[in-house]
């Protein structure tokens, strides 16, 4: 006889029926669930097992629907959630209730999520956002206006411009490190008012690691070259560093000042404050047409709005 794997689904309740009618003080008797099995045509463990399961409630299906999660319906629970709680996968799908598989492929996608990694920034009082801003102003010099260059045809005259003032404020630069001054005391070398050269120190504004040159890149420039190196004691290390000093590039240097420039003129549109984004200029391709600049242009809108700065903030 072909006993198959299980009952249909209409006999169970016949199983539980035929076993209940053979019951005496609630036992049923000796061979009755091999009887059931042979009558019903199934095994001996399918008749028991369904007869203990008779008061049993059906388990129900913990699955259900699985919730599609759009890139705006995402982008929508993150911005619900603090930045506290956005420092891992781990943290964010506990907040926001979105799994952390859907997370990594949204992380993937155009129109997902992006990790971003932000420093702490110094915290600026008013007085010191004025100081930045009259920093950066310092540093504003004039500019060769005098000449433009573009393309004419032959039939073409060649433009006139004109402008108030030719030596408009547009170059945004560096100090000189020495200056011409007169002796203000007479020495065995020199008479008082006897121009001479001095050297150059500008105090800089507090809490302005992003105006510092060595900071933009040449110290990390310098690391890039040490860090190739294996040292094992503290004269090594100095020796590595000193060497990657020397193997640098001098246009690594002049990136660097660029890179001040540019956080100078950003300072200036930020009115003194450090929450702008470093720009990308693009040095490495200057430098591999020759043409790297020593100085940046800076708008007359710049300049402007670090001049209306000035007097909006409050001392």
């Amino acid at each position: 006889m072909d006993l198959g794997p299980d009952p249909p689904p209409l006999d169970h309740e016949d199983i539980i029926r035929l076993l209940l009618e053979r019951m005496t003080d609630w036992k049923l008797p000796r061979g009755c669930i091999n009887d059931a099995a042979a009558h019903f045509g199934c095994t001996r463990q399918t008749v028991s097992s369904v007869f203990h399961a008779r008061d049993k409630e059906p388990r129900e299906s913990a699955r259900g629907i699985a919730r599609v999660w759009t890139p705006d319906a995402i982008q929508e629970a993150l911005e619900t959630v603090p930045a506290i709680e956005r420092t891992s996968y781990i943290a964010l799908a506990a907040a926001t209730g979105i799994p952390r598989t859907t997370l990594a492929r949204a992380k993937g996608n155009k129109d997902g999520i992006r990790r971003a990694t932000g420093s702490v920034k110094s915290y600026l009082t008013s007085d010191q956002m004025r100081q930045r801003i009259e920093f950066a102003l310092s540093f504003v010099g004039e500019g060769a206006a005098g000449t433009k260059s573009y393309y004419l045809t032959y039939n073409e005259k060649v433009q006139h411009f004109a402008v108030p003032n030719v030596k408009y404020l547009t170059k945004l630069g560096c100090c000189p490190f020495v200056e011409m001054v007169e002796a203000k005391r007479s020495s065995k070398n020199r008479p008082a008012g006897t121009p001479e050269l001095k050297c150059t120190s500008i105090a800089k504004p507090p809490r302005r690691p992003d105006f510092n040159v060595l900071d933009l890149g040449f110290f990390s420039s310098i690391q890039a070259h040490q860090y190739r190196k294996r040292v094992y004691n503290v004269e090594q290390l100095v020796d590595a560093v000193e060497s990657g000093f020397v193997e640098l590039k001098s246009v690594t240097l002049s990136k660097s000042f660029l890179t001040l420039q540019s956080v100078l003129e950003q300072a200036m549109l930020d009115r003194g404050g450090n929450t702008y984004k470093i720009p990308h200029l693009g040095k490495d391709k200057w430098v591999r047409l020759g043409d790297l600049l020593l100085s940046l242009p800076c708008s007359s809108e710049t300049v402007k709005i670090g001049k209306a700065a000035l007097d909006d903030v409050v001392v």
